[in-house]
């Protein structure tokens, strides 16, 4: 068993001449105890008080001499995520989280993704996929439905617009961006 920053995994490594191979594995961890793991240069603006609900992960870690490799697999169970200040409530989120980080001598590639994301809102339910290209330089993209009741989604879009508005909004959404940096997307959220 290995503890890194308060998370406990179990695993198995194989070390060889000039090759490491590390499979680790962890359950039920609190959400908030894995972003103590992430740098802190891709940690999101969020108070870790803001994050609940848990996820069992798994890393397949391989270091050799020409290229180091870190794939990592998550599933979220009943997460929760309460930014009053946005107006933003998910609770009771499912899904599945993904991470590769490859480097070699001339480049490195990374990507992030969220897949089948499954959340209750305040009013209604939200579903939702994500994909992050290459987080020197973010590519996003992500798609979703949402079922929910107006005065919500105009709360998150800009509260105080059309206070008095009522009714149940279901729709679907696509977006995608380029961005400068890790700062550029982390401030644009």
């Amino acid at each position: 068993e290995l503890l890194l920053q308060d998370v406990a995994f179990t695993g198995s490594g194989e070390l060889r001449e000039n090759t490491q191979r590390w499979k680790l594995s962890s359950k039920d961890t609190r959400l908030h105890q894995w972003l103590r793991i992430i740098p802190k240069a891709w940690q999101p603006n969020i108070d870790l008080a803001a994050i609940g609900g848990e996820a069992d992960a798994q890393f397949d870690i391989s270091l050799d001499d020409d290229k180091q490799e870190v794939l990592a697999t998550a599933k979220l169970k009943d997460a929760a995520l309460n930014l009053e200040e946005k107006h933003i409530l998910l609770q009771n989120a499912n899904g599945e989280i993904a991470f590769r980080y490859a480097t070699t001598a001339k480049q490195s590639k990374s990507h992030l993704s969220l897949k089948n994301i499954k959340a209750n809102t305040r009013t209604g339910d939200l579903a939702l996929n994500l994909e992050i290209e290459n987080l020197q330089m973010p590519q996003v993209a992500t798609n979703g439905s949402f079922n929910i009741q107006l005065e919500e989604l105009l709360g998150i879009a800009r509260p105080g617009l059309l206070k008095d508005a009522r009714g149940i909004v279901n729709g679907n959404f696509s977006y995608s961006k380029n961005f400068s940096d890790w700062d550029d997307l982390k401030q644009n959220f």
